[in-house]
């Protein structure tokens, strides 16, 4: 499901006066629904985005789907929201290649770039700077690879774009966008695996009833979120079962 495109992001940075504290947010929240595992996270969001230095610093491990966001190992973050996102690149890019910082060694960081706006020559860039630079790559993130990233990430996106307007709000939400909400409150993140086992009959009986459309099915659990979460898990693992069989 796409709950925002890459023209509704370029819209929202033109209008909204706060996109700038925003988007460092939703970077954040993109990269934690994206991270296999993280060893050092710091984005200041809201009045905090407003502090010198980085807008962002990670060392993490990205899940397989997530490479194209997230790099391995260290990296440190930049974006903006004006209307010439390759200024506003070239001048963070110029300033922190010049003073990185103490502790940050160039070539063994990725350096990214983000904005809300769409820029044709985004990967150009990225990949003259990374061969004429220092560091050990260089990324840059648009709207078009926003909007595909927040598609990557459905309980990201319906959050933000409830926040910002995108969509009524509702209390409507998908099945990935609740399963990834209710698995991520365990540690490690919940499996459908371990929900749905010992619950084979249960499990075979609600698919045949989905596929069959035969009617209400009723299903029992220790609270609603549980159920709700057992009817997601089946619907997940039966959808993922007919894409790869």
């Amino acid at each position: 499901m796409r709950w925002i495109n890459a023209n509704q992001l370029q819209t929202w940075a033109g209008e909204q006066i706060a996109a700038r504290t925003v988007l460092s947010r939703l970077i954040g929240q993109l990269i934690r629904g994206s991270a296999a595992e993280i060893s050092a996270f710091r984005f200041p969001a809201g009045d905090s985005a407003q502090l010198q230095g980085w807008d962002g610093r990670l060392i993490a491990s990205p899940r397989d789907q997530f490479k194209t966001y997230v790099p391995d190992g260290s990296s440190v973050w930049e974006w903006g929201v004006e209307k010439s996102p390759a200024s506003k690149a070239n001048k963070d890019y110029a300033k922190r290649t010049t003073t990185p910082g103490e502790d940050i060694v160039p070539s063994e960081t990725t350096f990214v770039f983000v904005t809300p706006r769409t820029w044709k020559g985004a990967g150009t860039w990225a990949t003259k700077n990374k061969k004429d630079g220092p560091w050990k790559d260089v990324r840059a993130i648009d709207a078009v690879d926003l909007e595909e990233w927040l598609r990557l990430c459905p309980a990201v996106a319906a959050s933000f774009a409830r926040e910002n307007g995108f969509v009524p709000s509702d209390h409507a939400q998908s099945i990935d966008e609740f399963w990834d909400i209710y698995s991520g409150r365990f540690s490690p993140r919940l499996n459908e695996k371990v929900l749905l086992a010992g619950r084979s009959q249960q499990k075979q009986e609600l698919e045949q009833a989905l596929v069959s459309g035969s009617g209400i099915q009723r299903c029992k659990g220790d609270s609603l979120d549980e159920v709700l979460a057992f009817l997601c898990a089946v619907v997940r693992k039966y959808a993922s079962g007919q894409r790869h069989g």
